[in-house]
C-alpha cells in the first residue's frame, strides 16, 4: 500500500513539473523488488514545445476574402416563372429582402417583362441567405459573382 502512495505522489509531482515548467517526464517501473516502485526521471528541456504556424500566403487569402465578401460582390437575380402570382412575388421580395413596395414591384415587373431582373448586389453570405429564402418560397432565382471593376 505504501508503494502505491509513493507511486501516486511521484506521478502527481512529475505531472505538475511537466505542466508548469515544461519538463519531459519519463516514468519507468523498477522490477528488482517484489514491491513495485517507480523511479521518476526528469529531463530538463529548453522549454515548452512551441509549434510555428505554417507560412500562409496572405495576399491570396486577402484576394479570396475580397472576392467572397467584397462590397457588393454577388448579385441575386430573379427569373420569371408561370407559377407564382405577381403580387406574391412582390410580397416575398418586400418581406425577405426588405426592399420597399415600389422597388419590389419594379423588380417583379422587370422579371415578368424581360424574363430576368437583378434584385441587388450583396455580400456572399447575405446573397446566399436571400437566394435560399426566396427559393424556399417557390421563386426562381440565383446568385452570380460580380466584378467590382465594372
Amino acid at each position: 500500500m505504501r508503494g502505491c502512495s509513493f507511486l501516486w505522489s511521484s506521478l502527481c509531482f512529475a505531472w505538475l513539473l511537466s505542466c508548469s515548467l515544461g519538463f519531459t517526464v519519463v516514468v519507468s517501473p523498477s522490477h528488482r523488488d517484489v514491491k513495485v516502485r517507480s523511479s521518476v526521471v526528469v529531463a530538463a528541456t529548453t522549454g515548452p514545445s512551441v509549434l510555428d504556424k505554417p507560412g500562409l500566403k496572405k495576399k491570396s487569402k486577402q484576394k479570396e476574402n475580397q472576392q467572397d465578401l467584397g462590397a457588393e460582390g454577388w448579385e441575386v437575380r430573379l427569373y420569371n416563372d408561370p407559377f407564382n402570382k405577381r403580387e406574391f412575388v412582390a410580397r416575398c421580395l418586400m418581406e425577405i429582402v426588405g426592399i420597399s413596395e415600389t422597388a419590389s414591384y419594379q423588380i417583379m415587373m422587370g422579371a415578368h417583362q424581360v424574363g430576368i431582373a437583378a434584385i441587388g448586389r450583396y455580400h456572399r453570405e447575405r446573397a446566399e441567405l436571400y437566394r435560399d429564402r426566396l427559393t424556399e418560397e417557390g421563386l426562381v432565382c440565383d446568385m452570380v459573382p460580380v466584378d467590382d471593376d465594372k
